[in-house]
């Protein structure tokens, strides 16, 4: 429970239209997601116990397939997805989509909040293209070993944002 719970927790720190201020040390949006990056799938439910295997693994990015998903979680007038996706049986990309009703979406507000915190937490600023005014923006941070990268999406009759987490790897230039 303790993942699930600093996932929600962290999110509703910035799901407000007026974020509270972090205190020193607290948890940022996915705090947990980079320590589950790199994990053997077989450990996984022993780190994150609430985890939970999908009937059926959906596609992702690079021909990877998510089989383990933390459970659905409403929070601000929306739905938060978080899945795992793998490769050769090691955790490589962790995704977190929230969704809401796009009649009161304040993405844009919702967006910059966690563009600050990514930037304060990852001591760096992102890199970015659109910004919270505009109906898509995304921002994306190198951060080591891992990549972050945060999506918006508040175009008519949308209303959502996705959150990666993925390890660094070097790409054949043939799947670019």
């Amino acid at each position: 429970m303790k993942a699930l719970t600093t996932v929600i927790a962290a999110f509703a720190c910035i799901a407000s239209a007026s974020p509270p201020a972090l205190a020193e040390g607290a948890a940022g949006p996915a705090t947990n997601a980079d320590q589950w990056l790199g994990l053997d799938e077989a450990a996984l439910p022993g780190v994150v116990p609430e985890v939970q295997r999908l009937r059926r693994p959906q596609s992702g990015p690079h021909g990877l397939k998510a089989s383990w998903a933390l459970p659905m979680v409403t929070l601000d007038q929306g739905q938060l997805q978080t899945l795992f996706f793998t490769r050769q049986r090691a955790v490589v990309h962790v995704q977190q989509q929230w969704r809401a009703d796009p009649t009161r979406c304040q993405a844009g507000i919702r967006y910059q909040a966690l563009v600050t915190r990514f930037n304060q937490q990852l001591g760096r600023i992102g890199v970015a293209t659109g910004d919270a005014q505009t109906q898509e923006a995304s921002t994306a941070w190198a951060a080591g070993a891992y990549d972050v990268r945060l999506y918006m999406d508040q175009r008519p009759g949308n209303c959502r944002w996705l959150l990666v987490h993925e390890l660094h790897a070097e790409r054949d230039p043939s799947e670019l």
